[in-house]
């Protein structure tokens, strides 16, 4: 965890010296690792340029997303909506491992790691996404033929009562949790703490109530790899590890709702319609590049493991992810795009 800290301060340190610029023009769009019994490897794949995809069009068509509803009930006629606020959740670094303890008498345990951070995507890039899919949301709502309550009035209902949060906050496995400056995030917005939402149902089921409109608290989370490991096995002969580019919308993006049912029913009705799997692309953003080896002597494990000595051999593999700023920013438009268009589609069909 401190190795995780320190790396992530250093490559922060970095990327504001550098002004945002790229520290390496040339890069890969995946690594991998493999520690076995007597040899390790590791290597990257698939060459880029930083300067070829900062030119590549700044316009994506929106993402193909499909929603699943909960307790998605008494919409029927519903036409007022109320946004409390707009989360964008950025993952920022990651982190794949794989244990194999050896096989036969002697052990040869080895474990293969990747590391990656996030390098070029500013507080005030993150903020503007929040800003834009925010407004973006409550345009294609007016457009469906629903009244927005005006962010004023949701600001000064029972709204207030749910704890406000900082843009940016820390969110769950350490993302950054972005937010609109007039519609603030709130305690219990998906991706950032969850026990930091209790008690948030009651005020939001009286803010309902007061402005008779369905609130909504919609949430995107935006990751840029795929990460896979062999796992852990105990009589496994290797470890393997790998990590892929991949700009992706987060399983679990979509929003919470509250709203009041009709009687008998009493208080407010909470439900979501959320992303059941995460829905991507492999358009080009950003190029990884290695910045740190904390491998063992793989050499001097292999000779202990042919003596038939036991031993634990460790690679460890360190990358920065350096985006290109405006690629990056054209596939959170169409991930937020893709996601606001399937919360519109859901609500209008629920509402008959």
């Amino acid at each position: 965890m401190r190795d995780r800290r320190a790396f992530m301060a250093g490559l922060a340190a970095a990327a504001a010296a550098a002004g945002g610029a790229a520290a390496k023009d040339r890069g890969s769009t995946s690594a991998s690792g493999t520690a076995s019994a007597n040899y390790a490897t590791s290597g990257t794949a698939g060459e880029m340029s930083l300067r070829d995809i900062a030119a590549l069009p700044r316009s994506v068509p929106p993402f193909d997303i499909q929603l699943k509803g909960a307790n998605a009930k008494f919409f029927k006629d519903r036409t007022r909506v109320a946004l409390a606020t707009y989360g964008v959740a950025l993952v920022r670094s990651g982190q794949a491992s794989a244990y194999a303890g050896g096989f036969g008498s002697s052990m040869t345990a080895r474990r293969s790691t990747i590391m990656t951070g996030l390098v070029g995507v500013s507080d005030a890039l993150g903020g503007q996404i929040a800003e834009e899919a925010y407004a973006d949301l409550g345009r294609r709502l007016t457009e469906a033929g629903y009244e927005l309550v005006a962010n004023a009035d949701v600001q000064a209902s029972a709204v207030s009562q749910v704890g406000a949060l900082p843009s940016p906050t820390k969110g769950v496995n350490g993302c950054s949790v972005y937010g609109p400056a007039a519609a603030p995030l709130r305690a219990g917005t998906f991706f950032t703490s969850a026990l930091g939402g209790l008690g948030a149902f009651a005020p939001m089921g009286r803010a309902a109530e007061a402005l008779n409109a369905i609130i909504l608290t919609p949430s995107l989370g935006l990751d840029y790899e795929w990460l896979q490991s062999s796992g852990s096995h105990t009589y496994g002969s290797s470890a393997r590890v790998g990590a892929q580019l991949r700009f992706h919308a987060l399983q679990n993006s979509g929003t919470q709702f509250v709203l009041t049912p009709p009687p008998p029913y009493k208080g407010g009705w909470q439900g979501s319609f959320l992303m059941p799997q995460g829905s991507g692309t492999d358009e080009p953003f950003a190029v990884l590049d290695e910045v740190d080896d904390r491998s063992d002597n793989a050499a001097l494990s292999a000779a202990f493991a042919l003596a038939g000595l036991g031993n634990m051999y460790r690679q460890k593999k360190i990358y920065a992810v350096e985006v290109a700023p405006e690629r990056y920013l054209a596939l959170a438009r169409a991930a937020y795009q893709g996601l606001n268009a399937a919360i519109v589609a859901e609500l209008v069909k629920a509402r008959g």
